[in-house]
């Protein structure tokens, strides 16, 4: 036999053997999508978002039953309740179904207008991916990020636990408070058919809100720590349902008893010993709730947790101290004209006069203060945090830079709940001083620089 002859009968054989190979591939069922492939992505059922239409599911190619219609489901893990902008967090999906054993998910994480929130991130590359598409209608797009089962010797989806699988990775929140970010998985319990049938696919939804910034309700100082039973602010995303401002529980008791759930929304302080305490509510809405510090709050580091009447769940940081003053302004901003009152006392004549007047909507000027003859004028400064001072000798004020002024009186006022009243007497020195500044100090700590004005 020839060598070419020899050679063209290799070649037929191995072309004979080759087609017989494939035939045989051929003739089996696909291998299951879920075991050799990645999912395709904008698989996550995230729904309709701004503008932007809903994302599908995964039972567009499996297709034996309805989404959610099995015994099994899809968990998202570890997700804390509010977030803290650019905090990273580690997070998992888990999977589970009995009977099976090849599972899978996809995850996106989305802002309220559908697009990207944060960024995910591998732990461990054998078992997970990170890609993004682009989602949306044409010249509406937007760019969207994917976590799913890695396909590394297919053990992204093996199980690594009885009946279920789990896979661990990185979220970093987004550098701002951006409202709230859902987090959409879809995942699947793949059957040992090596086929796309009788698998059975699951989705789910877990929201989170931006973290609690809670501030003095006097200053809205960030930096200074909360006093025991003074005003506070708590700002954040769906605080609450409804917007509710709070009355007398029980006006047959003495004082204002405030409400511990205003319009289905409560409030709990837990404190650096452990304890919870409900804290009295002045006011509640979605972005806002004022309330009051709870007495018997211990110092140092605290949780502010707030839950509204849907049962969404919202939780900040803050500090406690027993002393931490503030100062009240018609502006609400801790900024600018004191609420003052001027107490002028002639002989047994005593008379009270506002230090600021209204000029028109949300704006102000101040009322000179005017010495008359004979007359004692004691400024009267409406404030919070102060009603724990040590000592009324360690209360005092600074008035146009001059020397310290002692206070005649500070403490809780006599009818306002969590509003601190100082009193402090007016030198005659001060007067044709114009504008000037206010620096209330309550046991060596300074209060928000308010000014006055004396004619």
């Amino acid at each position: 036999m020839t060598t070419w002859i020899k050679r063209s009968l290799k070649i037929s054989m191995l072309v004979l053997a080759t087609i017989a190979i494939t035939m045989s591939f051929f003739d089996k069922k696909p291998i299951h999508a879920r075991s050799i492939t990645p999912p395709p992505l904008s698989r996550t059922n995230a729904p309709a978002l701004g503008t932007l239409p809903a994302e599908t599911n995964c039972t567009g190619c499996h297709t034996s039953f309805a989404l959610n219609s099995g015994a099994g489901k899809v968990e998202i893990l570890d997700l804390p309740t509010s977030y803290i902008p650019g905090q990273e967090y580690t997070i998992r999906v888990a999977v589970s179904q009995t009977g099976f054993t090849k599972y899978g998910f996809e995850l996106t994480a989305l802002d309220s207008t559908g697009n990207k929130a944060g960024d995910l991130a591998n732990i461990d590359t054998n078992r997970t991916a990170v890609n993004t598409a682009l989602f949306g209608p044409a010249g509406a797009q937007v760019t969207r990020q994917y976590i799913y089962h890695a396909l590394l010797s297919l053990g992204g989806t093996a199980p690594n636990l009885a009946e279920r699988s789990e896979w661990t990775f990185k979220w970093t929140a987004p550098a701002t408070r951006i409202g709230k970010i859902g987090f959409y998985a879809t995942g699947n319990a793949a059957s040992a058919s090596n086929g796309n049938q009788g698998d059975y696919i699951y989705s789910t939804v877990v929201a989170v809100t931006p973290s609690v910034a809670t501030l003095s309700g006097a200053d809205y100082n960030p930096t200074t720590p909360l006093a025991v039973g003074s005003i506070a602010s708590a700002f954040g995303v769906e605080l609450a349902t409804a917007t509710a401002l709070a009355t007398d529980t029980d006006p047959n008791i003495p004082g204002v008893q405030l409400p511990t759930t205003l319009g289905g929304t409560s409030v709990k302080v837990r404190d650096s010993l452990g304890t919870e305490r409900p804290a009295g509510l002045f006011y509640v809405s979605g972005p806002q709730i004022n309330f009051q510090v709870p007495n018997g709050t211990a110092n140092g580091n605290a949780d502010v947790m707030i839950t509204n009447s849907a049962g969404l769940g919202s939780i900040g940081k803050l500090t406690i101290a027993q002393v931490q003053p503030g100062v009240f302004t018609v502006t609400s901003d801790g900024k600018g004209l004191p609420i003052a009152q001027l107490q002028r006392v002639n002989g047994t004549t005593v008379t009270f006069e506002d230090t600021f007047v209204s000029t028109g909507t949300n704006t102000w000027a101040s009322v000179p203060i005017e010495w008359k003859a004979n007359d004692s004028l004691y400024l009267i400064l409406y404030t919070t945090g102060v009603r724990n001072r040590s000592a009324l000798s360690n209360v005092s004020a600074t008035i146009g830079g001059g020397a310290a002024l002692p206070a005649l009186y500070a403490s809780a006022h006599f009818t306002y709940v969590g509003v601190d009243q100082v009193n402090i007497l007016l030198p005659q020195t001060l007067a044709g001083r114009k504008d000037v500044d206010v620096i209330l100090s309550v046991d060596g700590k300074a209060a928000n620089t308010v000014k006055i004005n004396f004619k």
